[in-house]
């Protein structure tokens, strides 16, 4: 869903039209908005806000609107989108269904990623003119469907360990797909080499909340960058970008450690066994606590 075309074109001749953004933005994508958007403090994706912020958004922000579009003119974006498609459904061997919405967002209010495989985001805005980004994200959030698809129904999806190796799994699967060195995981060699440092203490803190429901697991999102209202489990991080991360790193290791025990492209394994079942087949609590 190209959101951020209809943004544009509800403005034209400079008159900005209230019901195109109804019926072309805001309609197309209400279950994503209800679902998914609901967690912020201000009802910020309401029909109210979403006329009234895109009233003014080529106004407020019309340099960086009109460079980013541009850009993704640039790159193709539609082939684009359909090239990582394909990428994912020939590596995984899983042809899912889901809806995406590429938009651009309020200021301080936008996503990628999403709840279900009904209700995903791209925030165009996030990273302006930046490639890279464009390249990583969008296989990234497309494999979370894709899992989601195969291991949504299973009852520890919903648990510490399910949030654990759904990004941590979108983390290698994004790695191998791109072919990023292995020295980086997060952002620079100097971020992943203090995270493997600190590597045994990550685990003994986010370990007992592995087998907790969501609702009880909030130390543990708050380093998956899910929940901002906990007190994290480890304060002495580089920067805050490792301390919101520390999961994905996690969860990303453990695959590692999977196809380290079982076998080249056995990772694969985590579209057909339950979360619990895929981490204790790991071995990762053995390796990490010897």
């Amino acid at each position: 869903m190209y959101g951020f075309k209809n943004q544009i074109l509800a403005h034209k001749n400079e008159v900005f039209d209230s019901i195109y953004i109804e019926k072309r933005f805001y309609k197309p994508n209400q279950y994503l908005f209800d679902s998914c958007f609901n967690f912020f403090p201000t009802p910020i994706y309401s029909l109210k806000e979403v006329k009234k912020w895109n009233s003014t958004y080529l106004k407020d922000y019309d340099t960086i609107v009109w460079k980013q579009t541009k850009f993704l003119i640039e790159q193709n974006i539609d082939s684009l989108f359909r090239e990582h498609l394909r990428g994912v459904q020939d590596i995984t061997g899983i042809k899912g269904n889901a809806k995406f919405l590429a938009y651009f967002p309020p200021k301080n209010y936008g996503i990628s990623g999403g709840c279900d495989p009904q209700s995903m985001a791209f925030d165009l805005m996030y990273k302006i003119e930046d490639k890279d980004y464009i390249q990583s994200v969008i296989p990234h959030e497309i494999e979370h469907t894709v899992y989601e698809s195969q291991m949504g129904n299973d009852p520890y999806y919903s648990t510490g360990i399910g949030v654990t190796i759904d990004e941590g799994l979108a983390s290698f699967f994004e790695h191998r797909y791109l072919n990023k060195p292995e020295s980086i995981i997060l952002n620079s060699e100097e971020e992943t080499s203090w995270l493997i440092e600190h590597e045994r203490v990550i685990f003994e803190k986010l370990e007992p909340f592995f087998f907790k429901e969501l609702d009880e697991a909030c130390p543990l999102l708050y380093h998956f960058d899910r929940n901002s209202e906990c007190e994290p489990l480890i304060f002495n991080t580089p920067t805050k970008i490792v301390k919101v991360n520390l999961g994905y790193f996690l969860g990303h290791r453990i695959v590692e450690r999977y196809e380290l025990t079982n076998g080249k492209d056995s990772w694969k394994d985590a579209y057909k066994l339950s979360p619990r079942e895929f981490y204790e087949r790991s071995g990762y609590k053995e390796h990490i606590t010897k």
